[in-house]
């Protein structure tokens, strides 16, 4: 580097297609190689180039250094030539002086660096810019921007400064002030070198935005928006927003800089500047060729955001110009709040009804119209909550009415009672002695347990070993035993000594592997003398008695609700064990023997119960096989969907509320994970399905259908009518094996049916009678003989060509299989329901009411349905114009009370009897109420009349203290007259809440009828009664006063063995008290179907205290010594001055003394 060198390169041709090298440096070889081959071997020089070839194969960087005597032979030199020529050519050279002289003819180049050609763009911010220049010659000496643009008047030139940061400098840095506004900048620079040369670069465009997006939201200024449930997520709410973000165009044709789709956000703050909900969240863009549509449902995982609230959207160009909108709103996601006006409902004071001030039809809610308001402006309790909140109202759009059975019953049938019952506790509630104030003592040392059997006797236990009160059982309430010592002890008035008898319960065992006895009575000494029913450390059930023990096979592992009986027949000494109806164990046993011990629920030598037990009851005789299975599966419905929860999605288990537990399943397609809840027809909330949903009912005994009495109940509401859709199917199953099955059809159509085990067998209603977009109550029942399938509440088919078919016993189905619509109060009883029942329950449902006004604060008014009678709860559900409803059914009752709003069923049957003489009459009737007042029933259509009763015994009734035969159910009687009479003629029969019914027939042979018509009771008829006009029942009212009443015309009739009664109590005590209002007397009665009636008077000190009425149920007389809450009888001694009344109407008079000796007295 830096000397001189001779460089000498010779090429040997040794053949046309072979050459090869000698490299001398300095006149010494350095090196020698193979050159080209072939036909690559040059045939001539050729061109020549010195420094570098500058293209081809061998192109290379340029030559740097200097370069002198270069010569070309045509001949190759030898190594000694070379030599020579080196050693001559260093003679003659000598460098005395060099002078180096640099010629610039080159112009400088100029290139913005600060640009990027494939986003031009920019703000409207000044900025500085970079500029790089370049001359290799003679360096750059400056540069100048020139700017051009629009508005400008002329071109801006502007001289450039070199960047403080530019090494060689060569880079320059100008400020680029878009000064003349937005568009097209027009750049170019000019770069003059050190000898004068300059040059103008080529143009650069820069666009310059300064305009942010112009943003647009569907949400209007001080506007109120409902925020609405949100389906994939459990207690949240969203708001749907959107709208539109353009980038406008710069000027002309320019388009903007366009929109930074990350940069996107929406939030949502309180009036106090909170963020509310998720906070700032990306909406959904999509592009629609012109500007972006966004989307968003923005999410409130909280409680009801309600109130005044500000939505923030930002949005950026792509050089950074914001823009934040921001909009003042009102959001609603509160329901109005409906209330009731107490003065338009009855007051449910039985105090007054006892002390006679006011009548029994005072307390009792009829059909009439009630009144109330409702609200639709939130309560400031609310989260977000401020006084100009309170302008988030979306005004009440509607006011229902809603009247549900308190109770899970059919209230109108009458549950048979049991024959030969030694003991029935219910196990619903505890009764709490009275303090010293006549009211209920917490602290009082002893609870009791009602007995609803005709013995009416009273478990007891001393605190602190009660059970605890207040869970919810198989039938209503139930009691826990914590497996510490708690018990129940029914004393030894139970006797199962040498005879036969029945035992069943239900439990729910709350562990395993532990002695969980549940009853038990005897000395543990004495096998032969003890009884004990209940688990054993092995899970297994063991009755055990005589001596022995019969235990199951088979350990009960599942902590479920279970119905155990166990029955002995003293005659074949045949011992069983009945799991929900079906036997699992049976042998042989000697009978128990007498002893004078106490039954003990709960407790025993070997351990305390641990879990819940309900509905004990205890029978003299041994029931068959199918009065097991009838007492387990009993009256009321085995099934009942009722859908309480809010939030239901796939995989989630429902409520069954029938007592049976039974387990439901929602099924839905993979993926789906929305909410599956819709607003109720009856209580809160239904299942809304989608054509792909189903619910599936796990298989259990008690929905065996196989007896053919069943009825099947439902809300529907399908969206639309296409293909088959089911409300009860079992699709997977073979036809002839298939669950009795409720269809409804395209064509609008009610299909029904089951198969039999051996083939397919249904029936089906007209065409047009199911539509759409509709709520519509289904029941079909079948009972044997003939299918009926009803239709809001009305019989719109009924079909015997199933006569004598049973079901297959198929225990599973599914519900709503291919239902794109809504599903509420499923149902199953088992047993076919009457007309009557089906009707009310159809009534059991939201009515809608009238309003009286419009805005956010509402009056309204409805009438109480037609067709009910029984222990009901009246809520209110208000509606706002945002689909927000109330849903507080089953947590803010607003009146709870007994409703009768249908008259008594009257029949009668007019017949001529003899063809000779057509004024012979017999007439034939029957009234049917659950409420039947006696006193109220008058006619003058016979002198005399000869008539039975039945009374109302159904379990749920009895469980409130009263004995059997207490209420009044039917009447039904016969009588002859001469028919021709001189006035109208007639019956009339009216309930205690005030509803009348009447058959009237005029003075002539032509009979008329007033009531359009009228059935009986017991699911034979297949309509309801409609009530009679106001009017007539009103005249009808006015001319019966002067009729004679049905106990005054009752047919004497002799007797042969006069009746009496004895009595059971010399002394009433804490024990006797059946309420808060009431001791039960009671008694054994001799002869008892020859008594008309049994009146009580009770007397202290001469002093008539309290009047009372015994019912009688066979041996069995009971009566309730009524006293005001709070008042009860002093103790002290009295008189019962007791009235016998028999059938011939001859009166028996007994004195009987008795004390009251309670912790209820004063």
């Amino acid at each position: 580097m830096n000397v001189w060198n001779q460089v000498t390169l010779v090429v040997n041709q040794t053949s046309t297609t072979n050459e090869s090298f000698e490299l001398y440096i300095n006149g010494y070889l350095d090196s020698t190689g193979t050159g080209n081959t072939g036909s690559d071997v040059s045939t001539g020089f050729g061109k020549l180039d010195l420094g570098n070839q500058q293209s081809g194969a061998f192109a290379g960087g340029d030559y740097i250094g200097v370069m002198d005597e270069v010569s070309l032979y045509s001949v190759t030199l030898n190594e000694i030539d070379v030599r020579n020529t080196f050693h001559y050519q260093m003679e003659h050279v000598e460098e005395m002086e060099s002078i180096t002289v640099t010629i610039d003819a080159d112009a400088p180049q100029a290139q913005l660096v600060s640009y990027n050609p494939d986003f031009p763009y920019l703000s409207s911010v000044d900025r500085i810019i970079q500029v790089d220049a370049l001359d290799l010659t003679s360096g750059i000496a400056a540069v100048e921007m020139i700017l051009d643009h629009q508005n400008a008047p002329d071109p801006q030139k502007t001289l450039a400064p070199v960047c403080i940061d530019s090494l060689n400098g060569t880079s320059f840095c100008p400020i680029f002030d878009p000064k003349f506004g937005e568009g097209a900048y027009e750049l170019t620079f000019r770069a003059i070198d050190a000898v004068g040369h300059e040059q103008i670069s080529d143009p650069v465009t820069l666009y310059v935005d300064g305009t942010p997006p112009r943003v647009t939201t569907n949400i209007v200024l001080n506007s109120i928006y409902a925020a609405l449930p949100y389906g994939a997520l459990e207690n949240t709410w969203y708001l749907h927003l959107g709208g539109t973000l353009l980038d406008e165009a710069l000027s002309g044709v320019i388009a903007g800089s366009g929109l930074e789709q990350n940069s996107v956000r929406v939030t949502i703050y309180n009036e106090f500047g909170g963020v509310v909900g998720i906070g700032n969240q990306q909406p959904e863009l999509v592009w629609d060729g012109a500007r972006y549509n966004w989307n968003h449902d923005y999410l409130f995982p909280e409680n009801e955001p309600t109130g005044k609230m500000s939505l923030v959207v930002e949005a950026s160009d792509k050089v950074g110009n914001l823009k934040t909108a921001q909009i003042a709103f009102y959001l609603d996601a509160t329901a109005p709040v409906g209330k009731l006006d107490e003065s338009s409902v009855p007051n449910t004071d039985f105090a007054a009804i006892i002390e006679g001030s006011k009548s029994a039809d005072d307390t009792v809610l009829r059909e009439q119209e009630l009144t109330g308001s409702a609200s639709d402006i939130p309560g400031q309790e609310l989260p977000y909550m401020s006084p100009d909140g309170e302008a988030a109202a979306s005004r009440v759009d509607q006011v229902q009415m809603g009247i549900d059975p308190a109770l899970g019953v059919s209230y109108l049938f009458n549950e048979p009672y049991p024959e030969g019952l030694l003991a029935w506790l219910p196990l619903d509630k505890e009764e709490i002695p009275n303090g010293a104030s006549g009211n209920p003592d917490e602290n009082a040392a002893n609870r009791y347990y009602l007995d609803i059997s005709p013995w009416q006797i009273s478990g007891t236990c001393e605190m602190p070993n009660c059970p605890q009160p207040g869970q919810i059982g198989h039938k209503n309430g139930a009691m826990y035993f914590d497996g510490n010592h708690r018990y129940i002890n029914l004393g030894n008035q139970v006797d199962l000594a040498n005879k036969s008898f029945t035992i069943s319960l239900w439990a729910q065992r709350e562990s395993l592997n532990r002695n969980d006895p549940i009853l038990w009575q005897g000395p543990l000494s004495l096998a032969r003398q003890r009884f004990l029913f209940g688990y054993n450390t092995e899970n297994q059930m063991v009755c055990g008695f005589g001596g022995s023990d019969l235990v199951t096979s088979e350990a009960v592992l599942d902590g479920l609700w279970h119905n155990w009986a166990c029955n002995y027949d003293v005659g074949t000494k045949q011992r069983t064990l009945w799991l929900d109806g079906k036997a699992v164990a049976s042998d042989t046993a000697n009978p128990m023997l007498n002893m004078e011990e106490n039954l003990f629920i709960g407790l025993a030598p070997v351990g305390s119960y641990k879990g819940d037990l309900d509905e004990v009851v205890v029978y003299d005789r041994a029931l068959t096989s199918s009065e097991i299975r009838e007492q387990f599966t009993s009256y009321q419905p085995v099934f009942h969907l009722t859908v309480d929860d809010d939030f239901i999605r796939n995989g989630d288990f429902l409520n069954d509320v029938s007592g049976f537990y039974q387990v439901i399943q929602m099924k839905t397609t993979a993926g789906d994970i929305s909410n599956k809840v819709a607003a109720g027809k009856q209580g809160d909330y239904a299942l809304g399905l989608n054509g792909a949903d189903r619910v599936l009912v796990s298989a259990d005994y008690s929905l065996n259908l196989d007896r053919a009495q069943f009825t099947e109940m439902a809300w529907v509401y399908p969206l639309s009518l296409t293909g088959l859709t089911g409300v009860f199917t079992q699709n997977d199953e073979n036809p002839e094996m298939r669950y009795p099955s409720l269809f409804i059809t395209a064509d609008g159509a009610i299909k029904s049916g089951f198969g039999n085990g051996y083939n397919w067998f249904e029936t089906s209603t007209a065409s047009g009678l199911i539509q759409a977009n509709r709520w519509n109550h289904l029941a079909a029942t079948f009972d044997g003989q003939t299918y009926k399938i009803y239709l809001n509440g009305r019989l719109v088919h009924s079909d015997v060509s199933l006569n004598g078919l049973s079901p297959y016993p198929s225990e599973t189905f599914a519900l709503g299989d291919s239902l794109n619509g809504m599903l509420d109060e499923v149902s199953i009883y088992p047993r076919a329901l009457s007309a009557e029942e089906i009707y009310a329950f159809h009534q059991m449902n939201w009515k809608e009411t009238t309003l009286d006004n419009q805005g956010n604060e509402v009056t309204w008014r409805g009438i109480v349905p037609y067709g009910l009678e029984g222990s009901y709860n009246v809520n209110i559900r208000a509606w706002d114009s945002g689909s927000h409803f109330t849903a507080n059914s089953k947590t803010m009752i607003q009146w709870g009370g007994l409703v009768d709003s249908f008259p008594p069923r009257l029949t009668v049957l007019r017949e001529e009897i003899d063809p000779e003489d057509p004024y012979k009459l017999r007439y034939t009737f029957e009234v049917i109420d659950t409420m039947l007042d006696q006193t109220t029933i008058r006619q003058n259509l016979c002198e005399s009349i000869t008539y039975e009763k039945e009374h109302f015994n159904s379990s749920w009734y009895l469980a409130g203290g009263v004995a059997p035969n207490t209420g009044l159910y039917r009447i039904a009687g016969t009588c002859l007259a001469d028919g021709r009479t001189t006035e109208e003629t007639g019956i009339l029969a009216c309930d205690v809440g005030g509803n009348c019914s009447a058959r009237m027939y005029s003075a002539v042979l032509t009979e008329r009828v007033y009531l359009p018509l009228v059935i009986s009771s017991g699911g034979g008829g297949g309509s309801v009664p409609e009530p009679p006009s106001a009017a007539w029942l009103e005249k009808v009212l006015d001319l019966a006063q002067t009729w004679p009443k049905l106990i005054d015309s009752q047919q004497i009739q002799p007797i042969e063995t006069k009746p009496f009664i004895e009595f059971d109590q010399d002394v009433l005590t804490d024990q006797d008290q059946r309420s808060i209002m009431h001791i039960n007397l009671k008694g054994n009665v001799e002869n008892p179907s020859a008594i008309n009636t049994l009146v009580i008077n009770i007397w202290k000190d001469n002093e008539l205290v309290a009047t009372t009425q015994a019912t009688i149920y066979q041996n069995r007389w009971n009566a309730p010594w009524m006293f005001l809450p709070g008042n009860p009888p002093e103790n002290g001694d009295y008189v019962l001055e007791v009235i016998l009344t028999d059938n011939s109407g001859e009166t028996t008079l007994y004195n009987h003394p008795i004390t009251v000796q309670g912790s209820f007295s004063k």
